[in-house]
């Protein structure tokens, strides 16, 4: 299968994950206030910001050893590529230990920290430490995986979440009716998990991923040595990474309250899912530019990079001016008006999510070299930017302030910098990689004052029939102005001389 195929695949089975996420996220966000207080909701939230925190103890290693693969796979059979398996299959079983002994031993600290209501206290220790032992198996299950990403076969891992959320919607929701409360939350993510390590457990034996019998090399520390460091440098990127994208409900917890922490876990969901739909458009391309590293390929790496920048920033403008037309009047119709959201809040939101899409494909890039010298600590100070300004802004601004943080970290270091270091990744100037963010450029100008109109439209608009016209409306517009603007001449030729092919 080439790799426009490949790409093909792992964006498409992407968003038809994303979509089984969205229909998630609608189904269970108000079965959740339908059987939980709003308390209840925002413990919720919570246990799952602080799971998050434990996926640090990855270390950059589950990504890592994805990109050396990608350094061997091509001679499957030689030893090395097994030898990498093999030694990393006992990092993360290590790893998954710690994070199960972590979650069991924290949680009672983290429901005093949290001053969790005493009612409340048994059900969160309990849902905390599930939740750390369902990762755990994800860990030992994490070798399984690893070979998808070096041989660009996205599309298992998408297809594996978007069934694993459908079975966790189900569980989820029997066990609402059957009384379990908080603990339905971790019913579902235990049906998702056993998804996952049977359906990629299949798959990575069906597509022959793994080495043959005579293949596998050996147990090798020197395999883990060559994993280690840039797996270092990857978990100092995660940590500021986390700070910044990870951090809000904690912040939000601990100076606004848990009630705006619910409203925040509601009103920016939209968006949060709109920056996986444009990242995935990067992630998706990463085995293969790797691979065009590797046998280099320059020329083509060059290109394909590029486009991927242009597209990500116009699909970002896109669905940021969407997201200004539409989240208030969407968060009003899901909550059923128990959620109110500034619209100002909406257009700062629309914003961060231009400004991270663009960073993160930069960063993103430098990190395939796994020459990361100074950007290994860029996200790090990205991540204390974040929470410096943030702690401030956020007692004079509220929920803004939060917002305002995050941009203007974004853009001082995973925008400034990551423009610079991609640059030298590439070699390319500086004003070369910025001509690619023009089309984008010209899009925001059409597309955001569209999104203004619509969202004021919609403020007099009762009829739900008429708000989904609008959107509806707007929605086309600006697939219109994408295809039109959003694009350069030269990609949008390849996309109609690949579709004649197809």
């Amino acid at each position: 299968m080439s790799r426009l195929k490949k790409f093909a695949l792992g964006v498409a089975s992407s968003y038809v994950a994303m979509a089984a996420n969205v229909a998630f996220t609608i189904v269970s966000v108000p079965l959740a206030l339908r059987y939980l207080s709003t308390g209840g909701f925002a413990l919720w939230a919570l246990v799952s910001q602080l799971v998050s925190y434990l996926v640090l103890i990855d270390g950059g290693i589950g990504v890592a050893v994805g990109r050396v693969l990608a350094d061997y796979k091509d001679q499957p059979d030689d030893g090395r590529y097994g030898s990498v398996l093999k030694s990393s299959f006992v990092v993360f079983m290590l790893q998954g230990l710690v994070v199960a002994a972590v979650g069991i031993v924290l949680a009672p600290w983290a429901a005093d920290w949290f001053e969790v209501a005493r009612a409340d206290r048994a059900d969160f220790i309990f849902v905390l430490r599930g939740q750390a032992v369902a990762l755990s198996i994800l860990f030992f299950a994490k070798v399984l995986a690893v070979p998808f990403w070096s041989h660009q076969r996205y599309d298992v891992v998408n297809w594996s979440s978007t069934v694993g959320l459908v079975l966790n919607g189900i569980v989820m929701a029997l066990s609402f009716r059957a009384g379990l409360g908080l603990k339905s939350l971790l019913a579902g993510q235990f049906a998702s998990v056993i998804v996952f390590v049977i359906w990629t457990g299949i798959a990575v034996l069906r597509l022959k991923l793994l080495p043959s019998v005579g293949g596998w090399g050996r147990l090798d520390v020197q395999r883990i040595r060559e994993i280690m460091p840039f797996a270092r440098d990857l978990f100092i990127m995660t940590i500021g990474n986390q700070l910044l994208t990870a951090s809000q409900v904690i912040v939000i917890s601990k100076t606004l309250g848990l009630e705006w922490a619910a409203v925040w876990t509601v009103c920016s969901k939209s968006f949060a899912l709109a920056q996986q739909a444009v990242a995935r458009l990067f992630e998706s391309s990463a085995g293969a530019l790797a691979e065009m590293l590797v046998r280099k390929e320059f020329a083509r790496l060059n290109q394909r990079f590029l486009q991927i920048v242009a597209l990500s920033a116009s699909l970002s403008v896109v669905f940021a001016s969407l997201g200004v037309a539409a989240n208030a009047r969407f968060v009003e119709v899901w909550t059923k008006g128990r959620v109110e959201w500034p619209a100002e809040n909406d257009l700062l939101m629309g914003l961060f999510l231009i400004a991270f899409s663009i960073g993160r494909c930069f960063t993103g890039f430098v990190s395939l070299t796994r020459d990361l010298r100074f950007m290994r600590f860029l996200y790090f100070f990205e991540g204390i930017t974040f929470l410096g300004i943030a702690l401030i802004a956020v007692r004079v601004l509220g929920v803004a302030g939060i917002i305002v943080a995050a941009i203007v970290a974004t853009l001082v270091w995973s925008g400034a910098f990551g423009l610079v270091q991609a640059f030298r990744s590439l070699g390319q100037p500086v004003r070369f990689i910025a001509a690619s963010l023009l089309p984008s450029v010209r899009l925001g100008a059409l597309c955001l004052p569209l999104g203004i109109l619509v969202r004021w439209l919609m403020a007099n608009c009762t009829s739900i029939v008429c708000g989904v016209s609008l959107v509806l409306g707007a929605t086309l517009l600006m697939a219109l102005a994408l295809w039109r603007f959003g694009l350069d001449s030269s990609l949008r030729e390849e996309i109609r001389r690949r579709l004649r092919l197809f």
